[in-house]
């Protein structure tokens, strides 16, 4: 433990530069209004736990799960999220009552659940088939005990993803990678515990092999660290870099954006909610760049809707109404508020992406309403007027968005790849598979100066993981993407 407690030491020794740039004031008039409510659905009552007794996870372009704490046992259902209307698809028990919950999608017909049961982690694995018409638990675990009742899980790949949670000896945060066979059974890879005396925990997986983990120790009073942590291809978890971050942070919520750039969300020490921008460098450190604050909230979810813009889903305190907003971020990391719309009261917040075209996004915000029954609403976002913009600043060698972009990543049904030319030039964008042969070129030609945007069809193709290779006069790079069915 001596070289984590060295990293802490430097760590205390950089508050000082997070603490200025927390400072930074920022507007957030309203330009315009992108938030359209287009369906809603009530469902059943639901036992309120400690944190959060419920989720969402966006499976296809219509199709959800959610995940509810209810007094006998615990309920997954499918939706169908129309344009028009959100209907009822199939629906399980099971039984054992969750104080929170939390999913994560590894494929179309596959997610996984971590929930909290008194003291105890338990995973599941769900898959679904007919249309969403059918749920079959393909395996059930209990993992480890817990210190609090607040876990994490995110998504690696389709085969692969980790859970962190606050475990009980020294309350040290525990990062967990476990495998799954093509029966969904699960397996215990890796591990690893850093420091102690841990409150609250964030995850967001950057890449395949790399994921973020943020999190408030009472060793750190008034701050927050950031961690990278990298998994090798046998599911062990190494410490890449970390930085601190000022402020009060619980309720901590993150997001990806891009392979080295996401959001970092969390109540400050007002009991406001503080939105956060972050770069990763090549070496794995990671840098912040940006605020704003959001709204006074005490839950709250995110979700990115690619690699410029997200939603955010607050509970006001003040007002006793549950926010959504639409903020689009500039390649420096500012945040511009796109749109806002407000609803009764409720609790409890959970919100996915179903989708995301070059104009559009469809959000689903699930949310426990003031009959204390699960309460779904979708909501179209217009993405046409938050065209990129570019900075001298996209110049620099750590900005993400001067490069190509795939969106989304891993992919399922369609990949969006986003890229910038400073000048005309012929460019040519290729697809390889893992053993290096030519897929599919899906662009070629002469480009003219600007931003531009080519869109590939991944429904045909096999499950696993790909590389996109983008060439012009000035640029020549490859990048992984991953498809999933």
């Amino acid at each position: 433990m001596k070289k984590q407690k060295n990293f802490l030491v430097q760590s205390r020794k950089n508050i000082g530069r997070s603490m200025l740039l927390l400072l930074i004031p920022f507007s957030l008039t309203l330009s315009a209004q992108t938030i359209t409510r287009k369906a809603s659905v009530v469902g059943n009552s639901i036992n309120l736990g400690f944190s959060s007794s419920i989720d969402a996870v966006a499976l296809t372009q219509t199709l959800l799960a959610t995940t509810a704490s209810r007094l006998n046992g615990s309920e997954i259902t499918i939706w169908h999220v129309g344009n028009n209307n959100i209907t009822k698809k199939a629906s399980t028990m099971r039984p054992f009552v969750i104080d929170n919950i939390r999913s994560a999608k590894l494929s179309n017909t596959r997610f996984v659940n971590a929930y909290v049961s008194g003291t105890v982690l338990k995973l599941e694995v769900c898959d679904v088939s007919n249309n969403g018409n059918a749920i079959t638990i393909k395996d059930s675990k209990d993992s480890d005990s817990l210190s609090s009742g607040v876990a994490r899980i995110i998504s690696l790949s389709p085969t692969r993803f980790v859970t962190t949670f606050i475990a009980t000896a020294d309350r040290r945060l525990r990062s967990i990678v476990w495998d799954i066979d093509n029966n969904g059974v699960i397996s215990r890879k890796g591990s690893m515990d850093i420091f102690q005396d841990m409150i609250h925990t964030g995850t967001t997986p950057l890449s395949s092999d790399k994921f973020v983990a943020a999190y408030y120790s009472v060793e750190l009073p008034s701050a927050g660290l950031v961690t990278i942590f990298s998994v090798n291809s046998n599911g062990d978890i190494s410490l890449s870099g970390g930085e601190l971050v000022s402020g009060h942070t619980e309720s901590i919520r993150l997001a990806t954006l891009t392979s080295n750039r996401f959001v970092y969300s969390s109540t400050n020490e007002n009991g406001g909610d503080n939105l956060l921008t972050w770069n990763v460098s090549d070496d794995n450190v990671p840098s912040p760049l940006a605020s704003t604050p959001s709204a006074i909230t005490n839950d709250g979810a995110i979700t990115a809707l690619n690699y410029s813009n997200i939603a955010t889903a607050v509970l006001e305190n003040s007002s006793n109404t549950i926010k959504i907003n639409h903020f689009k971020i500039a390649s420096d990391g500012s945040f511009t508020l796109k749109g806002e719309k407000s609803i009764n009261a409720g609790k409890h917040l959970a919100v996915t992406n179903l989708f995301t075209t070059s104009t559009s996004s469809r959000i689903v915000t699930a949310f426990v309403n003031n009959n204390n029954k699960l309460k779904l609403i979708s909501w179209d976002i217009d993405l046409s007027s938050v065209a990129r913009e570019y900075t001298a600043e996209t110049n620099d060698i750590n900005a993400p968005l001067s490069d190509v972009v795939a969106y989304p990543n891993p992919a399922s049904n369609n990949a969006t790849f986003m890229f910038h030319l400073k000048e005309d030039s012929n460019a040519s964008l290729k697809i390889y598979n893992a053993l290096g042969e030519l897929i599919e070129e899906v662009a070629a030609g002469k480009f003219t100066q600007g931003d531009h945007q080519v869109n590939w069809s991944v429904e045909s193709v096999p499950a696993g993981i790909y590389y996109y290779s983008f060439e012009s006069a000035d640029q020549h790079l490859m990048q992984k993407l991953v498809i999933t069915h």
